[in-house]
């Protein structure tokens, strides 16, 4: 074997190893990536909800399109002024025992680029 060949010979071989190293480091990488988003979407998962509780008074319910309109404070997380919206709600159990005038707190949140009623309590007049 002539020296040139040898040579060439050894410079394939670092390339390879070369290659093999960088997808051993990429593989590293790609994982060490997936734990960390799985670490975090069990630790936002296990946060209570961020989402304030805003008072507010009840101007229609309808429960066919599962939604309420409020008469509501500021939603400071959905940066929203106080004015008169409607809603949806998360569930239709939500609107079973309310009426129109009835006082209530409530949590928004937005959920697929709208805003929802996550929670609701009944005020006591």
């Amino acid at each position: 074997m002539s020296l040139d060949l040898w040579r060439r010979h050894q410079d394939r071989e670092a390339d390879r190893n070369w290659l093999e190293r960088r997808a051993l480091a990429a593989s590293a990488i790609a994982a060490a990536v997936s734990l960390t988003f799985l670490a975090s979407v069990v630790i936002y998962q296990s946060l209570p909800p961020t989402a304030p509780f805003v008072n507010g008074t009840v101007r229609q319910v309808d429960p066919r399109a599962r939604t309420i309109t409020f008469e509501h404070d500021e939603i400071p997380n959905l940066c929203m002024e106080s004015m008169v919206m409607m809603f949806e709600a998360a569930n239709s159990q939500m609107l079973a025992s309310l009426k129109v005038g009835d006082r209530v707190r409530f949590t928004a949140e937005e959920i697929e680029n709208h805003p929802v009623i996550t929670r609701l309590e009944k005020q006591q007049d």
